[in-house]
């Protein structure tokens, strides 16, 4: 997940809304998030100039199939930054964040 947000420099909002169509992530949509249960996704991200289709390199590439792999073996299908497929909790972003600045973060943890 850090991964992803490192290489796109994605809004934790936008990351969390991502979703993964046809094999392409597109940032078209922000993530207003009232529990894990109750959330809208809106049609739009913070400016006009957010919204964008997103390339990436070789390993980015790798990184996200294999994820989406470990995520279809239990049960997620509609969000990419997601365990359990509901969003995933700002607050859960903002530990893992921690976690890997105090350098206990290693491989694909993050």
């Amino acid at each position: 997940m850090i991964w992803l947000y490192f290489m796109t420099g994605m809004r934790v909002s936008e990351g969390l809304a991502l979703t993964l169509k046809n094999g392409k992530l597109n940032v078209y949509h922000n993530l207003f998030l009232k529990s894990k249960k109750e959330y809208e996704i809106h049609s739009y991200t913070k400016t006009s100039n957010g919204k964008r289709k997103l390339s990436f390199d070789a390993d980015t590439v790798r990184f996200l199939k294999n994820w989406k792999r470990d995520q279809a073996r239990h049960g997620v299908k509609k969000f990419v930054i997601s365990y359990d497929d509901t969003p995933m909790i700002r607050s859960t972003v903002n530990r893992i964040v921690k976690i890997c600045q105090v350098g206990r973060c290693t491989g694909d943890r993050c």
